[in-house]
């Protein structure tokens, strides 16, 4: 009986080497050795590596969470699963684990160019806001109504990581300006409309307000400024008193408000678009073009003889 249990136990080396078997330290079971033995640096979700049987284990793999938790393989604990808006920090929501996790690398340069010319010459700027489109777009930062830090690299990052935004608009817009008012309420509106399934805009929008003496009294303080501006219009997206003028390098029309439109899969500029309209269709009007172009640059229907077939209110494009 002695002899059986140390044999069980797999004590006094009792596995069959032959058939690559060691004995776990850990469960004195015999195991055959992993054929790609695990290092310390490469198991995740909380588990270590187990040197003599090089497989990972531990960790939240033997953890169960009831619905809408996950496994923190930093502490082994049932958290909430992130949300677009939950993760605090240089972190990102990753849908597809439920976590927070750290920003990926932005984009690589070179990026987009600056405006060295006459605003005041046409031609000039029609060249410069041509030579815009496919340019990538430097990771440009804020602090928003919220006092939060919100960055092109936090979108870029959701992007990669859970799937949405697809496109990402920085609206300068102003509290002297009748039109940009009137847009604000049909803003809101419009980026409610197309929250996805788990609340993941289709579309991220970026307040970007430039006027300091109109609305509400002035900017001395950029974030009531910004917050009164998001309150008054029923904005679910960031507002920023953005007193820095971020967007000036790129507005080669001099003081005109305007957008810039970015595909967040590889932050490259589809476009601008100067000015506001009291209608939001010229702004619709706008996302339907640069949509179609990342969907129908997919596509590549050309190159199959085909042309491309876009469709607004499902957002899907096909070839015929």
């Amino acid at each position: 009986k002695v002899t059986k249990l140390c044999k069980e136990n797999c004590i006094f080396n009792s596995c069959n080497s032959a058939n690559n078997e060691v004995c776990d330290p850990e469960t004195r079971d015999c195991v055959v050795k992993a054929t790609t033995p695990c290092t310390s640096n490469s198991c995740t979700n909380g588990a270590h590596c187990n040197e003599t049987t090089g497989y990972c284990v531990g960790g939240c793999s033997e953890i169960t969470c009831e619905t809408g938790k996950v496994c923190n393989p930093e502490n082994l604990e049932c958290i909430d699963t992130c949300t677009f808006n939950s993760c605090e920090g240089e972190k990102a929501c990753n849908i597809n684990t439920g976590l927070c996790e750290n920003y990926i690398n932005y984009p690589e340069g070179p990026y987009a160019p600056t405006f060295t010319g006459n605003s005041d010459n046409e031609a000039e700027t029609l060249v410069y806001e041509d030579s815009l489109k496919g340019e990538i777009l430097e990771n440009l930062s804020w602090t928003d109504s919220e006092n939060k830090k919100i960055s092109l690299l936090k979108y870029y990052s959701l992007k990669v990581k859970s799937g949405a935004p697809n496109i990402i608009i920085l609206n300068e817009t102003s509290g002297d300006c009748e039109n940009c008012e009137a847009e604000g309420d049909a803003l809101g509106q419009f980026y409610r409309d197309n929250l996805l399934e788990n609340n993941f805009p289709r579309y991220q929008i970026i307040n970007l307000l430039i006027d300091d003496d109109t609305f509400d009294g002035n900017m001395e303080n950029p974030t009531a400024y910004a917050a009164s501006w998001k309150a008054k219009y029923h904005q679910d997206f960031p507002s920023v008193g953005n007193t820095d003028r971020t967007l000036d390098p790129y507005n080669d029309r001099g003081k005109i408000t305007f957008k810039i439109f970015i595909n967040a899969e590889n932050m490259k500029i589809l476009d601008v678009l100067y000015g506001s309209s009291a209608s939001i269709e010229t702004f619709k009007g706008k996302i339907r073009e640069v949509e179609k172009k990342i969907l129908c640059n997919k596509l590549n229907c050309e190159s199959m003889g085909t042309y491309c077939i876009y469709n607004f209110d499902a957002h899907t494009a096909k070839c015929n």
